[in-house]
């Protein structure tokens, strides 16, 4: 088999859909999977059969990744945390950098015990906090002691197709602990424990976040601090909500474009240095996991260096470079850990988007006339078109499902605004690195930001007012988005299927 990662992976995906429609014992799988493995064993001579329980044996891990995910420990938070909330004294490390609201702070704790009813228990499980009180010195690796009111999140809609609460469940949080401002109690112990790499990458994000604050304006900063760091909450909602109406909103989020820009500009350094380009790669990889942590180590991130990663190493070791293979190990990686985000609208947009360029985009190409192609100035254009409507094509039964939108102008607006996004990742790291020289050159760099922030919003105002811009599609449902991506499939092979019968006569005649 030509690429066996991609085979695993659907498999493995077509196991996780299974287990989410019926319910199976964990106890029956485990057996399962293992006759599965001595049968890839004992057929490991005989393709057909080999695969056949390759396949079944894939299905089998990912039913296992979903039962697992769902089945808690006896001493979890969760089965402590009643429906109503009551109040509780919880004793736990912070394992997230706390994000600070208008009113409150935001953080996760991994809980070690929990008090209520005047009785001690030891428990488990990641906990979201929520801090009315004023309390400084709250970092990542903190051991707190908290008195607040326990809870189950709320299931109150985030949008069309998800409520917070399966939000959380599928990120493994099942409790939330509110500390009010006047009832509320925080308590520092002395055993801190934390990551040392975490740490410095939480303690880089808080810094840099303190300088785009410090320089520039709220607006800038915000969208600064989006694209360099992964910090969205503080983007203005009007920006955020002009860049949605023009399909252009991925360029806030750390994804594919972002970390290429990075690994561009940290091997343009390191050359500096006349390094062999073996170490050159090698730190490249190092830096480029730094970057992940740095960002948050979302779901279009990790998927991004994951790529990214196997791109160098394969470089290193002189191998040849397959994109989709890339792309089904960095979304085993994602699933491994938290198998729900299959259907988490940001991994599906995130994976839809890259796996649709790599299909479509040469027989999208190929339908462009081959007097264009030669000309370097129209071929540049149309590859980008290429490239752009592929990843539209890709996204667009999803955006559809999820959001009830659909956004045709997204197909040129990002022709324009992708080279800019390199521009504005570009002049955000000159500034950060400037403000370490001096901070009148700071001060200047910040005006460059300024400005090009400013024209990523003039430029997407521009397409948003476009007739036809975008289109709201209010009960899209699941069915009508399958029949879209069929639809695709069948146009494009059709369509390059045409090319090449065309192709093909030509030379006989």
């Amino acid at each position: 088999m030509k690429r066996p990662l991609c085979f695993i992976c659907i498999s493995v995906i077509a196991g996780i859909l299974s287990a989410d429609l019926f319910w199976v014992s964990f106890r029956a799988l485990i057996p399962a999977l293992a006759v599965l493995i001595a049968g890839l064993w004992f057929y490991l001579r005989n393709s057909r059969l080999f695969f056949v329980f390759l396949f079944f044996a894939s299905f089998t891990v990912g039913m296992c990744l979903v039962v697992n995910s769902r089945t808690l420990a006896p001493d979890h938070i969760a089965k402590f945390t009643p429906a109503k909330g009551k109040e509780v004294t919880l004793k736990g490390r912070v394992v997230s950098e706390p994000e600070q609201r208008k009113n409150r702070d935001i953080f996760l704790l991994e809980a070690e015990t929990v008090e209520m009813n005047s009785k001690v228990s030891k428990t488990q499980g990641k906990v979201l906090v929520v801090l009315f009180k004023e309390v400084k010195g709250i970092d990542y690796g903190k051991e707190l002691i908290l008195r607040g009111k326990l809870y189950r999140p709320y299931a109150f809609r985030i949008s069309r197709r998800l409520n917070y609460r399966d939000y959380l469940m599928r990120r493994g949080i099942y409790s939330m602990l509110s500390v009010s401002k006047a009832a509320g109690e925080v308590i520092f112990t002395r055993e801190d424990i934390a990551n040392p790499l975490l740490q410095a990458a939480f303690v880089l994000r808080k810094k840099i976040t303190a300088i785009n604050r410090a320089y520039l304006s709220a607006n800038a900063a915000g969208v600064i601090s989006a694209m360099v760091v992964g910090l969205r909450h503080e983007v203005p909602s009007f920006f955020n909500n002009l860049l949605q109406h023009t399909g252009t909103i991925h360029i806030l989020a750390v994804s594919g474009l972002h970390v290429g820009i990075m690994v561009f500009l940290v091997i343009m350094a390191l050359r500096l240095f006349a390094m062999p380009y073996r170490l050159q790669y090698s730190l490249a990889i190092l830096m480029l996991v730094f970057f992940c942590l740095l960002s948050g180590a979302r779901t279009s991130v990790v998927r991004a260096t994951v790529m990214a990663g196997i791109f160098l190493v394969a470089f290193l070791v002189n191998r040849d470079y397959d994109p989709l293979s890339a792309l089904s190990l960095a979304a085993l990686v994602i699933l491994s850990g938290y198998p729900l985000q299959i259907f988490d609208a940001g991994f599906q947009l995130s994976f839809s988007s890259v796996l649709s360029i790599f299909l479509f985009h040469e027989k999208i190409s190929a339908c462009f006339p081959k007097k264009l192609l030669n000309h370097k100035s129209c071929a540049y254009l149309l590859k980008m078109f290429a490239v752009s409507l592929a990843a539209w094509l890709g996204t667009l039964g999803i955006t559809a499902y999820h959001f009830s939108i659909i956004t045709p102008v997204a197909v040129i607006a990002n022709m324009a605004v992708i080279p800019l996004l390199f521009v504005v990742v570009v002049s955000a790291v000159l500034f950060l690195a400037g403000t370490m020289i001096s901070p009148l050159l700071a001060a200047a760099l910040a005006l460059n930001c300024e400005f090009f922030v400013n024209l990523v919003y003039k430029i997407n105002a521009v397409f948003f007012r476009l007739p036809g811009a975008y289109y709201y599609v209010p009960g899209f449902k699941f069915a009508y988005a399958a029949a879209y991506y069929c639809a695709v499939i069948i146009v494009i092979a059709g369509g390059n299927f045409l090319v090449r019968y065309r192709r093909n006569l030509g030379r006989h005649v």
